[in-house]
């Protein structure tokens, strides 16, 4: 049985940020039109906190927001977080171990913030694509608890050895994927935007037949295919594409709007 629309879950790179990492007008009154006509909009996104804080504080498009692909959730006002899954300490500490032993640059999240030791230039590239300052540590291992999130930034080259040591190491108490060809990111088993959905939905008494979810990445896979809708950017990977079941524009051409325009207007009919 078709069941109506009542939760829109959208990404953001790659999604609804367009390659400048804006939002396009289109997309932006396609998303307070949603909210208007009585969804719940809700943002997950790799970025952290602080970064969502920057680009979305003020424009009044979504209810809540997914953060560090899952490691927390916030509601409209992005003050205090109502959902934390935290990386242990002693799983932090391992990865912390494997940045000094490949001299490879480390960034650690709190669901407030994020954490390095210098400016070193690939963190100068995470700080212009996120649009967030990190604050700076003499030692990062002195970064405030709850950690919910770790990423290497580097030159793919310096991966290698990086991936064989948390293979080693980690392999049972994390997972790690590339959000960019520069960074690898680490998460504790467990957590992810589906386990940060859950949480809302059972808050919420929501169903997944109720929701649109639109992405373009590997880690939208899960959700894109247990949403009632899920649409893939023409943009997306092949795994996100295959997952999906409809195809829109791309974060260039406002494929958010588009995939809406069509979605809504067939509820209407």
């Amino acid at each position: 049985m078709h069941m109506s629309p009542r939760t829109l879950v959208i990404d953001l790179d790659g999604t609804l940020l367009t390659p400048t990492f804006t939002i396009s007008a289109r997309d932006l009154e396609a998303l307070r039109t949603a909210r208007s006509a009585g969804l719940r909009v809700i943002i997950a996104t790799g970025r952290p906190r602080t970064s969502v804080k920057n680009l979305l504080e003020h424009l009044g498009c979504a209810d809540y927001f997914v953060c560090s692909n899952g490691g927390a959730v916030f509601d409209e006002k992005l003050d205090e977080p109502e959902y934390i899954f935290e990386f242990p300490p002693p799983h932090v500490a391992r990865v912390i171990n494997i940045s000094r032993s490949t001299s490879t640059a480390l960034a650690v999240y709190t669901p407030k913030n994020w954490y390095v030791e210098q400016r070193s230039s690939a963190v100068i590239l995470e700080i212009s694509r996120s649009g967030s300052r990190p604050t700076i540590l003499k030692n990062i291992s002195s970064a405030p608890r709850p950690a919910i999130k770790a990423m290497f930034i580097s030159p793919t080259h310096e991966f290698v050895r990086v991936e064989k040591f948390l293979t080693e190491q980690l392999a049972t108490m994390a997972r790690w994927f590339y959000s960019y060809p520069e960074y690898l990111e680490i998460m504790p088993l467990g957590s992810g935007k589906m386990q940060a959905l859950e949480f809302l939905f059972d808050k919420h008494g929501l169903s997944w037949g109720e929701v649109i979810a639109i992405g373009d990445g590997d880690n939208d896979v899960e959700m894109l295919k247990k949403a009632g809708t899920g649409v893939a950017m023409s943009n997306a990977t092949a795994n996100a594409r295959a997952a999906a079941s409809m195809l829109t524009g791309s974060n260039s051409e406002s494929g958010v709007a588009q995939a809406l325009k069509k979605i809504l207007r067939s509820e209407d009919d």
